[in-house]
């Protein structure tokens, strides 16, 4: 198992990072059985998505639907697990 997991949104302002900072801050991550869990901004969606391939990235927190669409169609490994809005 990996030792920490990495979380990342394009963008560092609180709104894209609240739900995954509130869940560490209250211990769910860690009562979910998981490593310790590292949250970052990559600066931008689509780097967000480049990240994820290499695994400089566990999961994006927030990538925008067309990014993730964009790489889907060529073919790379990437899903949506949740919609953050609607």
């Amino acid at each position: 198992m990996k030792e920490k997991i990495i979380l990342a949104t394009g963008h560092a302002h609180a709104f894209h990072r609240a739900s995954a900072l509130a869940a560490a801050r209250n211990g769910y991550f860690l009562a979910e059985g998981l490593p310790e869990v590292e949250i970052r901004a990559t600066g931008e969606d689509d780097l967000t998505v480049e990240c994820l391939e290499p695994g400089e990235i566990d999961f994006g927190l927030d990538p925008s639907p067309q990014s993730l669409l964009e790489e889907k169609a060529k073919g790379k490994q990437i899903y949506i697990i949740a919609g953050m809005l609607n």
